[in-house]
């Protein structure tokens, strides 16, 4: 259990990482675009960068987000169940959101494959589609380990240290 955790903490840490250089690049790349309109010189194919970038910052942002619990959550119904009811309720939701982002990753992968095999490119740039939907597939998959690091923490909780 240490070693997933472990692995799971390192994976969401990257793709943060690299989720906040994506962002940061969109937002030069949009700066830099305004900038040059001004003397009639805009970057071109700034709209498809911006999508790609843009597709890797989120999906590479839902893993950090969810083991950090930064997702907004409604809770007036859940926190009126007793303890353990809201434990077996996450525990249904962690699968099912596992299984879903699974579901999601193993899709994407087979989409970028095509997408591989056609030579599918952008419109202006003439940029491949498929490394960033592997990178999407990527985050999808990472989300999934960690609803599966928190299902197992459920099943498995840490000893408590005595506090002596």
């Amino acid at each position: 259990m240490s070693f997933l955790e472990t692995l799971t903490r390192y994976c969401t840490k990257v793709l943060a990482f690299v989720a906040g250089l994506s962002l940061a690049a969109m937002v030069l790349l949009t700066c830099a675009n305004i900038l040059l309109r001004l003397v009639w010189l805009p970057i071109r194919g700034t709209f498809e960068l911006l999508g790609m970038f843009g597709a890797v910052a989120a999906s590479f942002a839902l893993a950090y987000t969810q083991a950090h619990r930064m997702h907004i959550a409604v809770d007036i119904l859940v926190d009126r169940f007793a303890s353990r009811t809201r434990r077996v309720l996450t525990i249904i939701n962690g699968l099912f959101c596992m299984t879903f982002f699974g579901l999601a990753a193993w899709q994407i992968v087979m989409w970028s494959n095509v997408l591989v095999e056609e030579g599918e490119l952008t419109e202006t740039l003439q940029i491949p589609f498929y490394p960033f939907t592997y990178a999407t597939a990527l985050g999808c998959a990472v989300l999934a380990l960690v609803f599966l690091t928190e299902i197992l923490r459920l099943f498995f909780p840490k000893p408590q240290e005595d506090d002596q």
